[in-house]
């Protein structure tokens, strides 16, 4: 399935400064549940529920044409201070405030990638926007066990110069 888009579907937003814990998964994508699964884990013990604390996910890279063991995806959470014990894989962050690309995407996580290549190879090109070097990230509005996958809500954010 393909997802039509158009200009207009892209809006350009000022996004606020916000201070992150990320989780840096580098391997493989078919290990990515279990990093998510760390993650989870690592929430609950910190009482850092999607309740209370707003979700992310950073792309630092394509899957498509990124070498499997080069590939690198930060799963985030919002944090309001730096006292939290973190593992390796874990770092405090901060997504900078500044212009970005939004489009707000409901349904399937697999439909994602149509919306992410949409802004990449289309809309930079047609609206002389250029990206900014922070990377391109989700916000995981409406999501997990109980929410169907036709009723899951991701913000898609591209940071622009």
């Amino acid at each position: 399935m393909h997802v039509n888009l158009n200009l207009s579907d892209v809006e350009i937003v000022d996004f606020s400064q916000l201070h992150v814990v990320i989780l840096t998964h580098q391997g493989s994508p078919r290990a990515l549940p279990l990093s998510i699964q760390n993650f989870i884990a690592w929430r609950k013990s910190n009482r850092l529920s999607p309740n209370n604390s707003r979700t992310f996910n950073f792309m630092y890279d394509d899957p498509r044409v990124t070498d499997e063991a080069q590939y690198r995806l930060g799963l985030g959470v919002e944090v309001n201070n730096q006292e939290y014990s973190l593992p390796e894989n874990m770092h405090f962050d901060t997504i900078p405030s500044g212009r970005c690309a939004y489009i707000r995407h409901i349904g399937a996580e697999y439909l994602l990638s149509d919306k992410i290549t949409y802004l990449f190879n289309h809309w930079l090109e047609a609206t002389e926007n250029t990206p900014a070097k922070f990377p391109l990230f989700f916000e995981r509005v409406s999501f997990g066990e109980q929410v169907t996958e036709a009723e899951m809500i991701t913000d898609i954010y591209l940071p622009l110069n």
